[in-house]
Order: structure tokens, then C-alpha cells, then sequence
């Protein structure tokens, strides 16, 4: 990669394919290693715990998407019910609802892999869809997951997983 588009974070945007992207990254890395002494370890955890994203594998659990992300947000962020709320434009004691079942059926904390997908939490207050069809459709339209791909994910069968991009498409005015 040229010095040009190492040293200049504008010509990011001008990346024309994955391979280029793949070289700037390992390009910055490099930098952060050699000047920072930072690790890929150190940048994945930094990203990780300030992120305001919401790991893929917590919808993978026997909860509802509402039961799970509610347990979430409590358990792992911390995050008191009327935040909860505001974050997820919800009314809190739904979400308090939410919780007490999630306790029931998942008394457990999740048991949240190092890596993974992450959903951007923000996605959760459009109310026009509901939990499972913000994954869903984000995972798909965003990140250009297959069906297939999606039920292994997210431990559900391909034709819940058919039918509810469907229905977001429809909302969405995509069909």
C-alpha cells in the first residue's frame, strides 16, 4: 500500500475492494504495533467494552429477543431499566416483564464468546420491527449473511428465519 492511503484516514472511503480494505487495516495495525505497542488483542478488547453494540450470540439462547437483550443490558452492561428504556424506546416495565421471565427460564448469566457478531444497539428503537426482525434484517442487509447462515447463528429453523426477513421487507416497503 502506497504511503497515501496509509497516512490519510480520507482515502479510506476511496478503497475499491476487500483487499485493499484487508491491506489498510493490516497496514494500521502495523502502525498501532510499532509505534503504540499495542496489540490486536488490546484493540479487539477496547473495541469490545466500548462499543454500544449487543452480541449476536445472546439471541441464540432458548429467550425471547426481548427476554435477551433486556438480560443483557442488565446483567452484562449494567444498565438500570429506565435507561433500558430510552435506549430501546420502550416502555420499562415491559422491559422489567422482560427480565423477570428471562431470570425464570435463563437463571444463568450468557455465556458471550470473545469474537462474534455485534448488532448496533441503536437498531432496537425502530419500533416499525420488532427485535428479532432488527437482527435479522440488519445481518442480512447490512452484512450480506445468507437465510442458511442466519439459522446456524441464531440456532433457529431457515423457515422462521425466511419468514421473518419477509415480513421486515414488507414493513420496510421492500417488497
Amino acid at each position: 500500500m502506497d504511503e497515501g492511503k496509509r497516512g490519510d484516514t480520507a482515502s479510506l472511503s476511496s478503497l475499491q475492494s476487500r483487499s485493499e480494505a484487508r491491506e489498510a487495516l493490516h497496514s494500521l495495525l502495523q502502525l498501532l504495533k510499532n509505534q503504540y505497542n499495542i496489540t490486536l488483542q488490546e484493540v479487539v478488547e477496547e473495541f469490545h467494552n466500548n462499543s454500544d453494540d449487543v452480541p449476536l450470540s445472546i439471541f441464540s439462547t432458548p429467550l425471547s429477543p426481548a427476554e435477551a437483550l433486556v438480560k443483557y443490558l442488565k446483567e452484562e452492561r449494567s444498565i438500570g431499566f429506565h435507561r433500558i428504556g430510552v435506549l430501546l424506546n420502550r416502555d420499562e416495565r415491559g422491559l422489567w416483564s422482560s427480565y423477570a421471565r428471562s431470570k425464570q427460564k435463563h437463571a444463568s448469566k450468557f455465556l458471550l464468546p470473545p469474537l462474534g457478531f455485534q448488532i448496533p444497539l441503536y437498531l432496537f428503537a425502530n419500533r416499525s420491527l420488532s427485535i428479532l426482525e432488527n437482527v435479522l434484517f440488519y445481518l442480512h442487509t447490512t452484512l450480506n449473511l445468507p437465510e442458511k447462515e442466519l439459522s446456524k447463528l441464531l440456532n433457529k429453523r431457515q423457515a422462521v428465519i425466511h419468514t421473518t426477513l419477509q415480513r421486515a421487507r414488507k414493513k420496510r416497503g421492500q417488497l
